[in-house]
């Protein structure tokens, strides 16, 4: 769970015509059943259950994108461990 990041806002660099820009965020990609609350700005996946023959529970790669009312978009990647 990523408490706080927020779902909108105006971003740096913004000129007085594109303020308020509304950002949307988005899980462009994650490990299965992982999902984005746009709401409350969390991310939230329960990984598989890890069984006493799994050495470990793995790396999983998660990309967030955010859009503008202009279509322009940003992405971030991150990994879960």
């Amino acid at each position: 769970v990523m408490p706080g990041l927020p779902t909108t806002g105006t971003p740096a660099g913004s000129t007085e015509s594109d303020s308020p820009a509304t950002l949307t965020v988005r899980l462009a990609s994650g490990p299965p059943g992982a999902t984005w609350d746009a709401t409350t700005g969390e991310l939230r996946w329960l990984g598989a259950p890890v069984h006493r023959w799994t050495q470990s529970p793995g790396l999983h790669r998660v990309v967030l994108t955010v859009r503008d009312r202009h279509g322009r978009t940003s992405s971030q990647a991150f990994v879960l461990r």
